[in-house]
């Protein structure tokens, strides 16, 4: 699969946009909106939803940072916007986490639907 295009189109769409500012809460993990404003998780799940993968936590600078490994073994997040080989500090596969706790708290709408 060419990744290029949906990395592209989402890059082209999307602005960087804490979930405080937005939303009011500190963390709110959903579906990117129309606007295009979102932090690193709805750009991993935006991602993700077009392209497979895994979404992994990471830590940089003591802070949390989630990324997407694509089914090509490359990384790509909201900072760098771009596939790479590495990205230091993943220490958590985020699948399991994912499926369990945020579908069932926050996303129930779409992800039940990306799972039948």
């Amino acid at each position: 699969m060419n990744y290029q295009p949906h990395i592209d189109h989402l890059n082209a769409h999307f602005k960087y946009q804490t979930d405080i500012k937005q939303y009011g809460t500190e963390e709110l993990w959903t579906d990117l909106p129309k606007s295009g404003l979102g932090d690193c998780e709805d750009y991993a799940i935006a991602l993700w939803k077009d392209c497979g993968g895994s979404i992994y936590f990471c830590r940089i600078s003591g802070s949390g940072h989630a990324v997407l490994k694509l089914p090509n073994g490359k990384w790509i997040d909201s900072v760098y916007k771009t596939m790479v080989d590495e990205f230091d500090d993943c220490y958590t596969d985020f699948n399991k986490y994912y499926t369990i706790t945020v579908y069932w708290k926050i996303i129930k709408g779409w992800f039940k639907k990306e799972l039948s």
